[in-house]
């Protein structure tokens, strides 16, 4: 990542940057990389599995579903139940409250 951030590009791929962090650290990284992006004008485009990642850092998203294009745009659009209960044929929003239930 450093060798690619001194190199300053205009636009940097990355493929689940955050995959093997700890939540810590993962939070972290996601915080300067977009701060770095802002600070600099720079445009980063990632894939990320984590929604609540994607939700948290994101500014647009694109969700694909088996290879095509499910839906695109900001995130808040784009990462709402009726389209993620589509794509993953679960309802999202009912897992995630259950989730965050047990973290009582």
């Amino acid at each position: 990542m450093a060798r690619t951030l001194a190199q300053t590009p205009d636009l940097i791929l990355l493929d689940e940057p955050a995959n093997h962090l700890d939540l810590k650290h993962q939070i972290e990284l996601l915080n300067f990389l977009k701060t770095w992006v802002k600070e600099n004008n720079k445009t980063l485009i990632s894939v990320f599995h984590d929604l609540n990642l994607a939700r948290q850092f994101g500014d647009t998203a694109i969700v694909l579903n088996n290879g095509t294009i499910a839906a695109s745009g900001k995130i808040d659009e784009v990462l709402n139940g009726e389209i993620l209960n589509g794509v993953y044929g679960i309802d999202i929003r009912a897992f995630l409250r259950e989730s965050l239930e047990r973290w009582k």
